[in-house]
């Protein structure tokens, strides 16, 4: 979710990883503690957590970003490196609606390096020893392989997500029930990921509106 607001903020630096499932580094107007961690606090429907990477972005309602003292003190010394509130979608009074999303998206790599084929590594690697006065240690011109190891190991991700969403509901009752499955593909071989996500958001209000129940 964090990478989607990447250069939208002013005085949030998100730095992308590329590693399937991996969170992006945040940094709130640089670095607020020494040794207490450099992530922000995210609140998320006024819970406290650690990370947020559990939850689809699809069910994101807003997103409200912290950056002063200020504003965070609230939250005390752990909000020293800034605070991400999160309100995720609730039901709405009226009639079912039903949403469904679905996304495709395929990756690779910009600027492949083009790596030397076995001749060319014999000859830069003897002429190196060569010009470091060794006499010994040269390697064989006749090699049996010529492996591009660097193609064989990376080839092209693709990333696909399916959402569907359920909300509605009466004066007294709204209900929101979501469901993604997200599936990612990494540009290294091995690294994938698998993510399902069911999140439920219901609201009661009981005795006239005097107590609110929220699920």
């Amino acid at each position: 979710a964090m990478q989607s607001i990447q250069g939208k903020v002013a005085g949030v630096q998100i730095i992308n990883n590329d590693a399937p499932g991996a969170a992006p580094t945040v940094r709130i107007r640089g670095l607020g503690t020494a040794a207490s961690g450099t992530e922000p606090l995210y609140v998320v429907d006024g819970i406290v957590t650690t990370d947020i990477k559990n939850i689809n972005p699809s069910d994101i309602e807003t997103m409200d970003i912290l950056k002063d003292a200020s504003s965070a003190a609230i939250y005390g010394s752990n909000a020293a490196n800034g605070v991400v509130l999160i309100t995720t979608k609730k039901g709405k009074s009226g009639k079912m609606n039903l949403s469904v999303s679905s996304s495709y998206a395929a990756k690779s790599i910009m600027n492949q390096v083009k790596m030397a084929n076995a001749s060319q590594y014999v000859a830069y690697y003897n002429e190196n020893l060569a010009a470091q006065g060794n006499t010994t240690g040269f390697l064989s011109a006749n090699q049996p392989y010529n492996t591009d190891w660097y193609d064989q190991v990376a080839h092209v991700g693709h990333t696909q997500q399916n959402t569907i969403a359920i909300s509605g509901g009466s004066d007294n009752a709204q209900y929101f029930m979501s469901y993604n499955n997200y599936s990612e593909e990494g540009i290294l071989q091995g690294q994938d990921l698998n993510r399902n996500t069911i999140r439920i958001n219901n609201t009661f209000k009981l005795f006239n509106d005097r107590l609110k129940i929220t699920q």
